[in-house]
């Protein structure tokens, strides 16, 4: 019987090695590691085989509970040049088949970054378009809730043309739980709420709108668009916002130029 004793002891050997626990509360997966390289294939909660670990096989622990996100309170600019504030915040969780494209954004922190950077830069656009959205900031409070399926389309990547059924269903499946998966993202939007939509600072008479414009566009040769662009951005971003446009100006035009949009803004670079 001592014959039995070293391969009986190699087995527990292994065994306790090998085993590993993914805990279950909360939710979590583990995404399984060959040689520290991460492979797609994740093992649920619960007691799991991760051979020879941790030099063959290891793990990547990821909570899949759902994350409550408030965005940041984002301020934007309608085409009259009034600034209104909206209030959004969103609900999402982990897709496990897309784990490594959660890891690949920075896991929690990363996407909540990305949704918030997302958001900004999605309802800045719609605010400030000139086809599909509000003329102006009036017509953007009144029609505060059509920023959700705008909103949430860009979030997700889908393409802006959607149908209005297309959009229906989204937002169906946002009302239901049943979510959107974002796949490049390695996420599933189970959420998304417009709370708020404010008036913010003072609201631009149009006459005086039109010579802000017009200051900016005569002054560095743009566009419109790139004026309304401009107005929209914090102060401290728009010369880089400038060298994107590749637009050559010098230093006392740049000046210039960040003292309309302080003026504006009321705040400083």
């Amino acid at each position: 019987m001592s014959y039995l004793l070293i391969p009986v002891g190699l087995a527990l050997l292994f065994f306790a090695m090998s085993l590993r626990y993914v805990p279950s509360q909360p939710p979590h997966i583990a995404v399984v590691t060959l040689l520290g390289k991460r492979l797609r294939k994740v093992k649920t909660e619960g007691l799991r085989l991760f051979p020879f670990y941790p030099f063959l096989f290891g793990s990547i622990l990821i909570d899949m509970s759902k994350k409550n996100q408030d965005l940041p309170t984002i301020s934007v600019v309608t085409p009259d040049l009034g600034r209104i504030a909206i209030s959004a915040s969103t609900t999402w969780s982990p897709l496990p088949t897309h784990a490594i494209e959660y890891l690949d954004h920075g896991g929690e922190q990363g996407i909540q970054k990305i949704l918030a950077d997302s958001a900004q830069e999605a309802l800045r656009n719609w605010a400030a378009a000139s086809e599909g959205g509000p003329s102006g900031w009036v017509e953007a409070l009144k029609t505060g809730s059509e920023t959700t399926p705008i909103l949430m389309t860009m979030l997700a990547g889908l393409a802006p043309d959607l149908s209005s059924d297309a959009r229906a269903e989204l937002t169906r499946k946002l009302r239901t739980g049943e979510g959107i998966p974002m796949p490049q993202l390695g996420i599933l939007l189970n959420r998304l709420n417009i709370r708020a939509l404010s008036p913010s600072g003072t609201i631009v008479k149009a006459t005086e709108a039109q010579k802000v414009v017009q200051q900016l566009r005569q002054t560095m040769n743009i566009s419109d668009e790139q004026a309304f662009e401009l107005i929209q951005i914090q102060p401290g971003e728009v010369p880089k916002k400038i060298e994107e446009f590749k637009v050559n100006i010098s230093p006392a035009t740049l000046a210039a130029v960040m003292g309309v949009i302080e003026k504006f803004s009321g705040r400083k670079s």
